[in-house]
């Protein structure tokens, strides 16, 4: 169920591109920026603590 979720995370966000840093900071109650860029905006996702064995594969462009 959760792997279904991030595959279905990975296209949306290669639909319609990344969420707004902001409103997640809102949302969350904490500046979340310096966390979320890395993710959102980086060349490579960032390694996931305490899961090194984790890993993206991204959505093929067309």
């Amino acid at each position: 169920m959760m792997r279904t979720a991030y595959q279905n995370h990975d296209q949306w966000r290669h639909d319609y591109g990344a969420p707004p840093i902001p409103l997640a900071s809102e949302v969350a109650g904490r500046y979340l920026e310096p966390f979320l860029t890395p993710w959102l905006y980086g060349p490579a996702t960032p390694p996931t603590p305490g899961h090194p064995d984790w890993v993206v594969t991204p959505v093929p462009r067309g």
